[in-house]
Protein backbone atom coordinates (compact mmCIF):
# COMPACT_ATOMS: atom_id res chain seq x y z
CA UNK A 1 0.00 0.00 0.00
CA UNK A 2 1.50 3.33 -1.00
CA UNK A 3 1.13 6.69 0.67
CA UNK A 4 -1.07 7.75 -2.28
CA UNK A 5 -3.55 4.97 -1.43
CA UNK A 6 -4.08 6.41 2.06
CA UNK A 7 -4.30 10.09 1.13
CA UNK A 8 -0.63 10.79 1.80
CA UNK A 9 -0.62 9.10 5.20
CA UNK A 10 1.58 6.02 5.62
CA UNK A 11 -0.32 2.78 6.36
CA UNK A 12 -0.74 2.06 10.06
CA UNK A 13 -0.18 -1.37 11.64
CA UNK A 14 -2.78 -2.35 14.23
CA UNK A 15 -2.36 -5.81 15.78
CA UNK A 16 -0.21 -6.90 12.79
CA UNK A 17 -2.86 -5.93 10.19
CA UNK A 18 -3.03 -2.94 7.89
CA UNK A 19 -5.81 -0.47 8.66
CA UNK A 20 -6.99 2.63 6.85
CA UNK A 21 -5.64 5.92 8.18
CA UNK A 22 -7.79 9.00 7.60
CA UNK A 23 -6.32 12.27 8.85
CA UNK A 24 -4.15 10.31 11.31
CA UNK A 25 -7.14 8.38 12.71
CA UNK A 26 -7.35 4.62 12.20
CA UNK A 27 -10.77 3.27 11.32
CA UNK A 28 -12.19 -0.22 10.91
CA UNK A 29 -13.29 -1.36 7.46
CA UNK A 30 -17.07 -1.38 7.11
CA UNK A 31 -18.94 -4.63 6.39
CA UNK A 32 -19.69 -3.29 2.89
CA UNK A 33 -15.97 -2.70 2.25
CA UNK A 34 -15.24 -6.23 3.50
CA UNK A 35 -17.88 -7.63 1.13
CA UNK A 36 -16.24 -5.81 -1.77
CA UNK A 37 -12.77 -7.07 -0.82
CA UNK A 38 -14.09 -10.65 -0.75
CA UNK A 39 -15.76 -10.24 -4.16
CA UNK A 40 -19.34 -10.35 -2.84
CA UNK A 41 -22.16 -7.87 -3.58
CA UNK A 42 -22.30 -4.93 -1.14
CA UNK A 43 -25.22 -6.21 0.95
CA UNK A 44 -24.42 -9.90 0.56
CA UNK A 45 -24.79 -10.71 4.27
CA UNK A 46 -26.78 -7.73 5.53
CA UNK A 47 -29.91 -9.81 6.22
CA UNK A 48 -30.41 -13.07 8.06
CA UNK A 49 -33.28 -15.44 8.70
CA UNK A 50 -34.40 -16.46 12.19
CA UNK A 51 -35.39 -20.02 13.13
CA UNK A 52 -39.00 -18.93 12.61
CA UNK A 53 -38.21 -17.84 9.04
CA UNK A 54 -38.42 -14.10 9.72
CA UNK A 55 -35.95 -11.82 7.88
CA UNK A 56 -33.83 -9.62 10.13
CA UNK A 57 -31.00 -7.11 9.72
CA UNK A 58 -27.68 -8.68 10.72
CA UNK A 59 -25.49 -7.01 13.33
CA UNK A 60 -21.96 -6.12 12.24
CA UNK A 61 -20.16 -8.71 14.43
CA UNK A 62 -21.62 -11.81 12.71
CA UNK A 63 -21.18 -10.13 9.33
CA UNK A 64 -17.46 -9.60 10.04
CA UNK A 65 -17.18 -13.23 11.22
CA UNK A 66 -18.86 -14.55 8.05
CA UNK A 67 -16.68 -12.42 5.80
CA UNK A 68 -13.54 -13.37 7.69
CA UNK A 69 -14.31 -17.07 7.28
CA UNK A 70 -15.25 -16.75 3.60
CA UNK A 71 -13.03 -17.73 0.70
CA UNK A 72 -12.52 -14.87 -1.73
CA UNK A 73 -14.59 -15.48 -4.87
CA UNK A 74 -11.72 -14.72 -7.25
CA UNK A 75 -9.39 -17.11 -5.42
CA UNK A 76 -11.94 -19.95 -5.49
CA UNK A 77 -12.54 -19.32 -9.20
CA UNK A 78 -8.79 -19.40 -9.94
CA UNK A 79 -8.31 -22.64 -7.98
CA UNK A 80 -11.26 -24.33 -9.70
CA UNK A 81 -10.07 -23.30 -13.18
CA UNK A 82 -6.56 -24.57 -12.51
CA UNK A 83 -7.84 -27.87 -11.11
CA UNK A 84 -9.86 -28.39 -14.30
CA UNK A 85 -6.83 -27.47 -16.44
CA UNK A 86 -4.52 -29.89 -14.59
CA UNK A 87 -7.14 -32.68 -14.62
CA UNK A 88 -7.73 -32.22 -18.36
CA UNK A 89 -4.00 -32.22 -19.12
CA UNK A 90 -3.45 -35.36 -17.00
CA UNK A 91 -6.38 -37.14 -18.66
CA UNK A 92 -5.15 -36.25 -22.14
CA UNK A 93 -1.65 -37.43 -21.20
CA UNK A 94 -3.03 -40.72 -19.85
CA UNK A 95 -5.16 -41.23 -22.98
CA UNK A 96 -2.11 -40.68 -25.20
CA UNK A 97 -0.16 -43.46 -23.42
CA UNK A 98 -0.33 -46.87 -25.20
Amino acid sequence: MSDADTGGEPPVRVHQTLAVAEQSVVRRLTPMECCRLQGFPDAWNSEGITKEGKRIQMADAPRYRQLGNAVTVNVAHWIANNLVRVYTAAKESADAQP
